[in-house]
């Protein structure tokens, strides 16, 4: 194919897709596409997924649903009318529709903040335009600090706004190990004689998966060095000591730090380990802020390094 003709084929792509966001509150046939462009119906397909790397009828369902999200956050209409807008018949199969693309409901979406709404959208933007094969298509971002810096909170939040989120501390990520006191790992070990540290076949095993666009995982373990490579940001949530002392003493979705010998070890390894996260950390963020201001700043800086790309 000559140099002319390709460029005539991505002009009309280009066109054809402004055709396709003009008229995506109706019917768009294949026939119909196909004629606008200029092409026969197979040649039309075959064009338009070389291009564009998506089949043309999920590339109609995609401009639909994102459209829709964004009326879903800049409009007081209903879910119903916005999905009738759409081309959706009924609130649930919108709805069903919208989960699967954005692995969140359309009410639930509306609850979010607007910022973190936002990201989600370009989030799944970016990561159906990525068609790089040289390049992984999963961003890995860890989150790690002391214990009541708030990690566990906010990959709960960030969770709950559709991203892949693992919280190392369960489901089999760490493993308590043996240690002694000549013992090379820093900072002192949970236990007497034993410490939690992350599974390194498990790790591994979930850094490697290409799943999902986005990867937050979070967590701290002596053995967290040889990973660090594989993250595209470590972000490093850190408190006044008074505010981890006041969060230790009053949570209660976990009960370490309540005991005594607890607390003073935690704050130990405010003094011996957070200075080494300090440096292997790209961002840092003061988690004594509220939490929707934490959880902004993280997607923040995952936006603006996928932005910058």
């Amino acid at each position: 194919m000559n140099t002319e003709t390709q460029i005539n084929h991505s002009e009309r792509i280009k066109w054809i897709e402004q055709y396709i966001r003009q008229h995506v509150h109706r019917q768009l046939t294949r026939e119909e596409l196909a004629q606008a462009a200029g092409y026969s119906i197979m040649h039309f397909h075959r064009i338009f997924f070389t291009h564009v790397s998506e089949p043309i009828s999920v590339y109609v369902r995609r401009v639909r649903l994102e459209l829709a999200a964004r009326q879903l956050l800049e409009s007081n209409d209903t879910v119903i009318n916005i999905a009738l807008v759409y081309g959706y018949e009924t609130h649930s199969a919108f709805g069903r529709a919208f989960k699967e693309y954005f692995g969140i409901s359309p009410t639930a979406f509306r609850q979010l903040h607007p910022q973190a709404a936002t990201y989600l959208i370009s989030r799944r933007l970016l990561y159906k335009q990525k068609n790089r094969k040289d390049e992984p298509s999963v961003k890995r971002i860890l989150l790690t600090g002391m214990s009541g810096t708030g990690v566990s909170t906010v990959l709960g939040k960030l969770a709950a706004c559709g991203f892949k989120t693992v919280d190392t501390d369960y489901d089999g990520y760490s493993e308590w190990v043996a240690v002694d006191d000549d013992s090379a790992m820093p900072g002192e070990s949970v236990e007497p004689n034993r410490d939690w540290v992350w599974r390194a076949d498990r790790i591994q095993k979930l850094l490697s998966t290409e799943d999902t666009d986005t990867l937050f995982l979070g967590g701290c373990s002596p053995n967290m060095r040889q990973f660090l490579p594989q993250f595209d940001h470590v972000i490093l949530f850190s408190a006044p000591a008074e505010v981890l002392v006041e969060r230790l003493r009053t949570r209660t979705n976990n009960p370490y730090g309540k005991e005594p010998e607890e607390m003073a070890r935690v704050l130990g390894l405010v003094e011996t380990v957070e200075p080494l996260l300090r440096r292997a950390a790209d961002f840092e963020i003061d988690t004594s802020v509220s939490l929707e201001e934490v959880v902004e700043t993280v997607l923040a800086i995952v936006r603006d390094s996928a932005g910058s790309e």
